[in-house]
């Protein structure tokens, strides 16, 4: 079933992840590359493993996913620029 109409693109537009950052306040930090600061979370202890997510998707999500799957590493997440909570470059 394919879901048409204005409610349908109402709700999509509600629940994306820049809906989201308007109303909550980013847990984590922020490093600035290329003019564009990149938001990354750092959780628990140990060997780091580099988190990233897919096309339409944050930190977040990843986080969410992987619970604790990753007891025993610091997880290092990072939301993609343009994506998440992370700024688009300048010019692209």
């Amino acid at each position: 079933m394919i879901f048409r109409g204005p409610l349908f693109l109402a709700l999509c537009l509600l629940f994306t992840p820049q809906a989201l950052a308007d109303d909550m306040p980013p847990a984590g930090h922020f490093i600035e590359i290329d003019n564009a600061r990149i938001r990354y979370v750092e959780e628990g202890t140990g060997p780091a493993v580099l988190i990233l997510h897919g096309a339409s998707s944050n930190a977040e999500d990843m986080r969410l996913a992987l619970g604790d799957h990753l007891d025993g590493f610091r997880a290092v997440y990072v939301d993609r620029p343009g994506l998440g909570w992370s700024e688009r470059p300048d010019g692209r």
